[in-house]
């Protein structure tokens, strides 16, 4: 997109532009968190990331007991921040 808006001249939208910045040795927690995102279940709604994906890709990755209390730890932190965006979305849909 960035080399889109480049390419066109056109001006970088505002959440680009005011993207927050991520350090690298928390990049690991994001790609994880998206991917455990996967493992949500959906019906009436999205649900959170089981308890049991989460242990389940500290195993794959041999993580010890304070590895697996930070990824527990970062991913709820996330996901509690991803569902309430999403719960913010549905309700301005709504409104329209």
């Amino acid at each position: 997109m960035i080399d889109e808006c480049l390419r066109l001249g056109e001006r970088l939208p505002d959440s680009i532009l005011n993207a927050p910045t991520l350090e690298k040795h928390l990049s690991f927690y994001l790609d994880a968190f998206w991917e455990l995102s996967s493992e949500r279940q959906i019906g009436f709604g999205e649900g959170v990331i089981p308890i049991t994906a989460i242990l389940n890709y500290a195993s794959h990755y041999d993580f010890n007991s304070e590895e697996e209390h930070d990824l527990v730890f970062l991913i709820r932190k996330q996901d509690e921040a991803y569902l309430k965006y999403r719960k913010l979305q549905e309700e301005r849909k709504k409104k329209k």
